[in-house]
């Protein structure tokens, strides 16, 4: 976080898979209060080494971008977003998001401006 605090299970607990053309996340965030920040979504996307496009087919997010339940998709003017290749990683804001990632071979990370950094893991 941008105060140095690391979280950890049980305070962050997520699964993002891609494969195929089709993801899926879960994320869940305990906030400071105890009250639980989360996002369920399940979609579509396209890559390669000049585009990403992403397609939420449903979401569900509660207390994340803005207090209360929505099933609302972020909004966006264009689904696809440029991607730029540096030292084996590949660097893209997903449309909508707010989000930086950039995805290697071990993983990706994810960078909300000064806010925080998450670091993913590859499992398979």
């Amino acid at each position: 976080m941008a105060n140095g605090t690391v979280l950890r299970p049980p305070s962050v607990v997520a699964l993002y898979t891609m494969a195929d053309g089709r993801f899926s996340l879960n994320l869940f965030v305990k906030n400071a209060d105890g009250t639980i920040a989360s996002e369920s979504s399940v979609g579509r996307y396209t890559f390669d080494a000049d585009n990403y496009c992403e397609w939420i087919v449903y979401t569900i997010r509660n207390n994340l971008d803005k207090p209360g339940l929505t099933n609302e998709a972020p909004a966006v003017t264009d689904h696809c977003t440029p991607v730029t290749s540096k030292n084996g990683r590949f660097n893209f804001s997903p449309p909508g998001e707010g989000v930086e990632v950039s995805f290697g071979a071990e993983g990706f990370t994810a960078r909300i401006g000064v806010e925080f950094v998450d670091h993913w893991r590859k499992i398979r």
